[in-house]
């Protein structure tokens, strides 16, 4: 027989030392219960490490704590029907203490709630001003992704993920969710020049593209009209005749916002010769000593700086990522 324990009877501090001692997916399930309930949650400020979001084949609010415990959110589980998001009073709670122990779920019920506020009860109540990631990887239809995006109007992350994203999805996130990062995977789908452009020459701080694809490459003009502070490109098909011209347009003062590229180059120490060519610079060993290279003989772990008479500095240095070679430039 079920017995019930009337624990908002109990002093303040009693209530604190009980909450203390819950699981993460207890507490969430002890905030819903009242107004009373969501305060002493909110006063515990439990010291939570991120809260993301994840769009694939359901929706899922993650929590992880510090000590790697982690509870999900999990909507639309197996349904593939249409995703509404004004009515999400039921979720599946899943909770996982440890890497060896298996999930346990349960499904909760809360009357009246939409996506948004069961995202914003999560927020409030770990004292939470901003997501830490929303990754949406489009499986599904379309217009699921778009209601998202309304649905998260406003709603403030570190970074956006990307995968497999259509133009139309990813222009209406952008638009919708407050972000100063955004990255992508893999090639883009549709109108894949016009989402570049737009993507690029916003105010973000950081872009990243993870992969490319050769009907869908980066150029050089998507290069020299971006907007961006940081741009990390692992995946193109630039040629290094282009990348010099790039390169150029960095040290003129053309471009002040852009100030760290990262681009990997296969063969980039074999071919610095074509990547420099008519731009006058000194190069540093890795010991940091100053020394002359031939055209074939510049080494990984080369500090390359470039002086211009506008006062701009550029330090372009190569090392190897993932087993192959990539240039990171900063701008000064």
């Amino acid at each position: 027989m079920a017995t019930s324990f009337p624990v908002l009877c109990l002093p303040n501090k009693n209530i604190r030392d009980v909450l203390q001692n819950m699981s993460t997916c207890n507490l969430i399930a002890f905030s819903l219960c009242s107004k009373a309930t969501k305060s002493h949650v909110m006063h515990l400020k439990n010291d939570i490490q991120q809260i993301s979001i994840k769009a694939f084949l359901s929706i899922d609010i993650n929590i992880l704590s510090h000590n790697q415990e982690v509870t999900s959110l999990v909507f639309f589980k197996k349904d593939y029907g249409r995703w509404n998001f004004e009515s999400c009073e039921s979720v599946t709670a899943t909770e996982t203490l440890t890497p060896l122990e298996p999930e346990s779920d349960r499904v909760w019920v809360k009357r009246g709630f939409k996506l948004r506020d069961w995202i914003d009860h999560v927020m409030e109540i770990f004292n939470c001003s901003r997501i830490h990631e929303i990754y949406i990887s489009r499986i599904g239809h379309e217009e699921h992704y778009i209601s998202l995006s309304n649905a998260v109007k406003e709603l403030k992350t570190e970074t956006i993920f990307f995968s497999f994203c259509s133009d139309t999805v990813v222009q209406s996130v952008v638009a919708n969710v407050q972000s100063n990062d955004i990255s992508f995977n893999l090639s883009f789908n549709i109108e894949p020049s016009m989402q570049k452009h737009k993507v690029l020459t916003r105010h973000f701080e950081r872009v990243s593209f993870s992969k490319d694809d050769t009907r869908e490459a980066l150029t050089l003009n998507d290069l020299l009209i971006t907007n961006v502070s940081q741009l990390n490109i692992s995946a193109h098909h630039l040629s290094f005749e282009e990348l010099n011209i790039f390169i150029r347009h960095l040290i003129s003062g053309s471009n002040r916002r852009l100030k760290i590229v990262g681009i990997v180059c296969a063969e980039a120490t074999r071919n610095m010769q074509i990547l420099l060519k008519g731009i006058s610079h000194s190069v540093y060993s890795a010991e940091l000593k100053i020394v002359a290279r031939n055209e074939n003989d510049y080494q990984l772990g080369d500090t390359i700086y470039v002086y211009q008479n506008c006062g701009r500095r550029l330090a372009m240095q190569t090392y190897l990522f993932e087993g192959v070679e990539k240039i990171v430039m900063r701008v000064y």
